[in-house]
């Protein structure tokens, strides 16, 4: 299968698991930045809008994503805002990240830094994302299946 076919194909499935999880989400979490797992559970995070007691809902977003991934479970997804991001970030496997958009959500690690270390079992998707200036790996998985979309290291 070409990338562009695979391409058209994650999107499609993408669209088809929106519209689910847009009947199964009982709140407004469920907005067009992210493809929410069948849970609909969503974290938000916000560079701009969170604060450090945010509980990562819409109207009280995590202000890190090291916040977020804190207490993401399993089936999770964790909607990263627009913004640049100074942090290293470990997900649990198994739980998705999610962008902006790979010119507007930007993972930039301290220097001498990874940008995302994905531990533990299961299946994860980090879409619409950037790392910049990650000196180790931009991205490192260990023990999980990996899928990317729109990500941009």
């Amino acid at each position: 299968m070409t990338m562009q076919k695979r391409s058209a194909l994650l999107s499609t499935l993408c669209v088809v698991g929106f519209l689910f999880s847009q009947m199964a989400c009982n709140s407004d979490p469920c907005d067009d930045i992210f493809c929410p797992d069948e849970s609909g559970t969503v974290l938000h995070v916000s560079g701009e809008l969170g604060e450090a007691g945010g509980d990562g809902s819409a109207d009280a977003p995590f202000a890190t994503i090291a916040a977020a991934t804190a207490v993401a479970q399993t089936g999770a997804t964790i909607a990263v805002s627009a913004g640049t991001y100074q942090e290293s970030v470990v997900l649990p496997g198994g739980v998705n990240l999610t962008g902006a958009g790979a010119s507007a959500a930007i993972i930039n690690p301290p220097k001498g830094g990874r940008g995302i270390l994905v531990l533990g079992a299961g299946t994860t998707r980090i879409a619409d994302i950037a790392v910049r200036n990650a000196t180790h790996a931009g991205i490192l998985c260990q023990g999980v299946a990996l899928e990317l979309q729109g990500v941009d290291v």
